[in-house]
């Protein structure tokens, strides 16, 4: 239908079907039948005949109006493909737990940046599980989660980079100038922790309470920054998966501490993405820089 289309439009802008015929490089019979064909499909005769002499008349006249911008519209079509082949050109949406996108993925990202500065971006934040939804539902390209769970229609990559929980402090707390704490001294203090919908905290409360220790939590927040905030002005302490915690925590006057006796498990960071899923030149470029990145650094 395209091509007929488009040899309809030849005609009515050369005046004649043998104009046609030069113009799109055929003979003269075949732009008849083409024409032929058409108000066949549609229908509809498209000009009055005028013994040799063609003229369009009003259905012709809408077809050739819709006509033109239909080939207005594919040509457009055709050139976003074109940037859809480059590498350098597209959009990748990109979700996942808020520590790893606030701590770790800025160095990649602007690496690659810099290599392709035509690519767009949007970044999500989310539980591991709000992660996993939104790429199953195809709302983001790729995910970086810390809880893994099976499912038949997402791939994971292990990106061999290691979360870990830390216990931190304001600088100015009481504790702030020792380098551990005991199990003892973590009992006495005020928390101010993520909410308890988080996997984040209810994996944390179970290993303490499996070791009869339980926190006091003042405040409850829902956002990382805001918790470090609150942590800051030493109204209480806080753990915090932190992939890379100097990076999260630098210059925020939070400080690390150990705690005696008490160790948490790490626990890997993956990349997600839906499988048998289409990826353009510029999405196959970022997970491939992005794997070489981490296992490279981490």
């Amino acid at each position: 239908m395209f091509e007929l289309i488009k040899t309809f439009i030849s005609v009515v802008e050369t005046g004649s079907m043998s104009n046609a015929a030069k113009k799109l490089h055929t003979n003269q019979p075949n732009i008849s039948l083409r024409i032929q064909k058409l108000e066949n499909q549609l229908g509809v005769m498209l000009f009055d005949r005028d013994g040799t002499k063609l003229v369009l008349n009003p259905v012709g006249e809408k077809v050739y109006e819709h006509g033109k911008y239909l080939l207005a519209y594919f040509a457009n079509v055709q050139e976003e493909i074109k940037l859809f082949q480059n590498p350098d050109y597209g959009h990748i949406q990109i979700g996942g737990v808020y520590p790893f996108l606030h701590s770790v993925l800025p160095d990649f990202l602007k690496m690659f940046v810099t290599k392709h500065p035509h690519i767009t971006y949007s970044l999500q934040s989310g539980t591991s599980d709000e992660v996993y939804q939104m790429v199953n539902q195809y709302k983001i390209d790729y995910g970086f989660i810390t809880t893994k769970k099976s499912m038949e229609t997402i791939k994971h990559i292990d990106l061999q980079v290691m979360s870990r929980i830390e216990l931190i402090v304001s600088s100015s707390h009481h504790l702030a100038d020792k380098d551990h704490v005991s199990i003892d001294d973590l009992q006495q203090l005020n928390f101010i922790m993520f909410t308890r919908h988080s996997n984040f905290v209810k994996n944390l409360e179970d290993r303490l309470k499996n070791m009869g220790i339980k926190l006091n939590v003042l405040m409850e927040v829902d956002h990382l920054s805001l918790l470090i905030q609150m942590v800051k002005t030493g109204m209480g302490a806080s753990f915090l998966p932190l992939p890379a915690s100097q990076a999260l925590i630098k210059n925020e006057h939070v400080k690390q501490i150990k705690i005696s006796n008490l160790h948490f498990p790490e626990r890997k960071i993956y990349l997600i993405h839906r499988n048998n899923r289409f990826f353009t030149p510029a999405h196959l470029s970022f997970m491939d820089e992005l794997i070489k990145f981490f296992k490279s650094r981490y």
